[in-house]
């Protein structure tokens, strides 16, 4: 279901892909719980056929390894969050009606009990709301491209 949802024709590309790049850090965290980072270097996490890569590896860059072996210890309480450039209802629905409801076996650390999501549109509210004046500030510079 997920490789349905992710090559989705209809859909948002941001609703698409944004499923999937928490995926790929659940993974990472599930990998760092598991295995050492000597393995994930040299061996990585297997991904299915169709994904973009059939492998992922941290790889030999040392502030790579440095940022996961900082994260390795929280990796049993990390939580993901998708910020996206959509209206929130739409969002709820990709979660709460297609991405909680799939279990895709091709994904060993999928888990969607610790996903959530929100619009950047709520977002620059709550920033109102609350008069962070300088995060304000780079919504109105970046206001085309964020929503």
């Amino acid at each position: 279901m997920l490789k349905e949802i992710h090559l989705k024709k209809d859909s948002s590309l941001v609703l698409t892909t944004r499923p999937f790049q928490l995926y790929l850090k659940q993974a990472l965290m599930g990998g760092l719980q598991k295995m050492e980072l000597s393995h994930l270097q040299r061996e990585g996490i297997p991904f299915p056929a169709w994904s973009s890569k059939k492998c992922r590896k941290l790889g030999d860059n040392e502030v790579v390894r440095s940022a996961a072996e900082l994260l390795k210890s929280h990796s049993q309480s990390t939580h993901y969050i998708a910020i996206v450039p959509d209206e929130i209802q739409r969002v709820g629905r990709l979660f709460d009606e297609e991405l909680r409801k799939c279990h895709p076996g091709e994904f060993e650390y999928w888990n969607t009990d610790y996903w959530g999501y929100v619009a950047w549109s709520k977002v620059a509210d709550f920033c109102k709301e609350h008069h962070f004046t300088g995060t304000l500030g780079t919504f109105n510079h970046n206001r085309n491209q964020i929503y």
